[in-house]
């Protein structure tokens, strides 16, 4: 119960059901930062797990999903494509925090507190504390890892096949980004893939950093650092285009 295929699970397996049990079904992250299936993820990351997740409910969805994808399967048209793959390494602006002697402190009363109490306490002083020692445990590790150039280096990189252009990039990144990305690039399709090849955690965007939700936490980067990772992926996408 702690590890499973969740609803990808079941959307393989209608896949398989409607073109053969040795149909291989891949599916990829897109900008899945700020979307889930209905849940909180401020709760969920403290271990409160809505009643609503259920393989139940994972087998629904999953099969929404794979009625979907076989519905769209006919569309699709054979092409002679070109195969070309870029990379760039980007620098986006991390976060300043406290001195880290500061955080460390932080995190221990936090942790104090929290050990004060019932640990399957759901009340909302007990939220609060689970989610207070999570949050500073985060940001008290991020402050450790701080790069005096105020930078954090990665890498985007994009694949071309024929029309179309996948932009894969190694972090959980908000939807709204992918989708600014898609608007700039000069290719007829354009899809974006999260969570490749390292993890750098999420990039939100700038106005949801006025929030102080468990994605910002769980960021290490600047609010600018939405709108580098739009103009140096667009920049790389014209530049493929191009060549």
């Amino acid at each position: 119960m702690e590890i499973s295929a969740d609803f990808p699970y079941y959307t393989a397996k209608y896949l398989q059901r409607v073109y053969g049990e040795g149909v291989e079904v891949l599916l990829f992250n897109g900008a899945e930062g700020d979307i889930s299936v209905g849940h909180k993820s401020d709760l969920s990351a403290i271990g409160v797990i809505a009643d609503f997740r259920t393989f139940e409910k994972a087998e629904e969805l999953g099969n929404r999903l794979g009625i979907a994808v076989a519905a769209a399967i006919p569309s699709l048209k054979l092409e002679d494509v070109t195969l070309k793959a870029a990379t760039r390494t980007i620098r986006l602006p991390l976060k300043t925090y406290a001195p880290l002697a500061i955080m460390r402190e932080r995190k221990e009363k936090a942790l104090a507190r929290l050990s004060n109490l019932n640990g399957q306490d759901v009340t909302s002083d007990a939220l609060e504390a689970r989610r207070d020692a999570l949050f500073n445990r985060i940001e008290e590790y991020y402050a450790s890892l701080y790069d005096p150039s105020g930078t954090l280096a990665t890498n985007v990189t994009v694949v071309q096949i024929g029309r179309t252009a996948i932009v894969t990039f190694p972090g959980e990144v908000f939807v709204s980004i992918a989708l600014e990305i898609r608007r700039r690039s000069p290719f007829p399709q354009t899809m974006f893939l999260g969570l490749a090849n390292d993890y750098v955690g999420y990039i939100p965007t700038a106005d949801a950093n006025a929030s102080a939700g468990y994605e910002v936490v769980a960021s290490r980067v600047a609010p600018e650092a939405a709108g580098v990772l739009e103009r140096e992926t667009g920049e790389l996408l014209r530049s493929l285009a191009d060549s």
